[in-house]
């Protein structure tokens, strides 16, 4: 599964672009200090905390 498919699934469709276009930004400038490597590994890495954060959320709006 695509990283962006998951944005998606977590947050709203205003959300995404927003949050691409700052995760593409962060991945720029990583990109230039670390390398592809770690700076894809760290992309990753912030996209499964944004999803995990709205997942988290969604579960406690659940919840009340």
């Amino acid at each position: 599964m695509k990283l962006d498919s998951l944005l998606q699934k977590f947050c709203s469709i205003d959300e995404v672009e927003y949050v691409r276009g700052d995760l593409e930004e962060l991945f720029h400038e990583r990109l230039a200090q670390v390398g592809r490597t770690r700076a894809s590994y760290q992309y990753a890495r912030d996209v499964l905390s944004i999803c995990w954060s709205g997942l988290v959320k969604r579960l406690k709006e659940g919840d009340t």
